[in-house]
């Protein structure tokens, strides 16, 4: 399934809102994406603590929605994510 402005990857949509007592707010669409796959992480190795930016190889990644915001989580460090293209992702993790 394909819509206009949105990855031709994505497999679907579906509205989503919340419904209080008669009223309804639209919050919008879930879109949904095939799984990622990751193949590979660069460096293989770091330091325990502090700063690093780590590559994250595989396939299926996007960012084709508006106010997206891709993060990582590598360990117990959560870091941003900046897609570099469908296959790389630059974590930084603090």
């Amino acid at each position: 399934m394909s819509w206009p402005g949105k990855d031709k990857d994505a497999l679907g949509t579906v509205k989503f809102g919340i419904r209080i007592d008669d009223g309804w707010s639209d919050l919008g669409n879930f879109y949904f994406y095939e799984q990622i796959s990751i193949s590979d992480l660069a460096p293989r190795y770091g330091p325990a603590e502090g700063n690093g930016i780590v590559y994250v190889t595989g396939s299926k990644f996007v960012n084709d929605f508006p106010n997206s915001e891709l993060g990582c989580k590598i360990g117990e460090s959560i870091g941003k994510g900046i897609l570099i293209d469908q296959t790389t992702v630059m974590c930084t993790v603090h």
